[in-house]
């Protein structure tokens, strides 16, 4: 797996009410459902990225 470095500003994580790993799952949960919805990734692919069993 590779790794991608994002960086947001920290008065984003405080209004979502979101510390680092929250921030990290959920962007890889949003991120995923886009990619599927917009047809570049399967639904399995999609849930692999997501971290879904």
């Amino acid at each position: 797996m590779i790794s991608i470095t994002l960086q947001l500003p920290e008065e984003s994580l405080v209004a979502l009410h979101w510390n680092e790993a929250e921030a990290g799952n959920s962007l890889r949960l949003v991120a995923a459902i886009k990619l599927f919805e917009l047809g570049y990734l399967s639904s399995g692919a999609a849930a692999n990225l997501a971290g879904l069993p």
